[in-house]
């Protein structure tokens, strides 16, 4: 199975600024192995590409008090059905951008994925 499938999760992690994130709250707090919550971590990583912020600083805030408090939080900030949604179909949209590009290298050589532009919901995102 093509890179893309298997390990798309972690490239939308680390191009979100997600992992730089985490990376830093654990040197910050000397703690290893430490992840968000999952409705938390993808909130944040939708966010990032929707240049909104609903949740973000909520969520930025909630760990680094908790973790300043030295407490890991076990239960997630977030409190929204639609995250989940939001995020899968973030993937989704990305991913068969990826998956098309490869398949189609000769249709596509010229073409580049603007990530930082993206539609979701209908409208075009400028997370410049």
């Amino acid at each position: 199975m093509p890179r893309v499938a298997t390990e798309f999760s972690t490239f939308l992690e680390h191009y979100s600024g997600y992992t730089a994130y985490i990376n830093e709250l654990q040197e910050k707090y000397s703690i290893e192995n430490f992840e968000m919550q999952e409705v938390d971590k993808q909130a944040w990583i939708v966010e990032r590409f929707e240049a909104t912020d609903k949740y973000t600083t909520t969520i930025n805030n909630y760990y680094n008090k908790s973790l300043n408090n030295s407490k890991i939080p076990t239960t997630p900030i977030t409190k929204s059905d639609t995250v989940a949604t939001k995020y899968q179909a973030l993937t989704d949209t990305l991913q068969s951008t990826f998956a098309m590009q490869s398949v189609y290298q000769d249709v596509f050589s010229d073409t580049q994925i603007a990530l930082n532009k993206i539609s979701l919901n209908a409208q075009l995102v400028d997370l410049k």
